[in-house]
């Protein structure tokens, strides 16, 4: 199955899963992954689906909820689980209390931000978006 000739249907999969079929590390993993099919099959949609779906896993049926372009970490060529996300926003500062620390720490958090958690049990990563 040739990359190239399914990446109308990687794009709706990777909206629907939270995965970027262009990102350079997920396009590597994806022509490697696609080449090991000798052809898409008719419900090729439906096959990737299934694959990609348990290949871009999470940790709970909970899907990452990108604020910008999706940026899904990858490690040793492998896409990382979906731990979760932590959304800190204006309200959760006024409730943690950090609106009223100093100056410094003040303009450090000024935005809303979320992070995003990935692992594979033994490494972590955390992607963080402003917005």
């Amino acid at each position: 199955m040739n990359y190239d000739d399914v990446l109308a249907q990687l794009f709706r999969l990777g909206q629907s899963l939270g995965f970027d079929p262009r990102a350079e590390d997920c396009e590597t993993y994806l022509r490697e992954l696609l080449s090991s099919y000798e052809s898409a099959p008719e419900d090729a949609e439906a096959l990737l689906s299934e694959l990609l779906g348990t290949r871009f896993a999470c940790l709970q049926d909970v899907r990452p909820q990108w604020i910008q372009e999706p940026e899904w970490p990858f490690l040793n060529g492998k896409p990382l689980r979906f731990v979760g996300q932590i959304d800190l926003h204006r309200e959760t500062r006024a409730n943690w209390g950090l609106e009223q620390i100093g100056q410094s720490l003040r303009s450090e958090w000024a935005s809303d931000r979320t992070y995003f958690v990935f692992s594979d049990g033994s490494q972590h990563k955390v992607i963080v978006q402003y917005g």
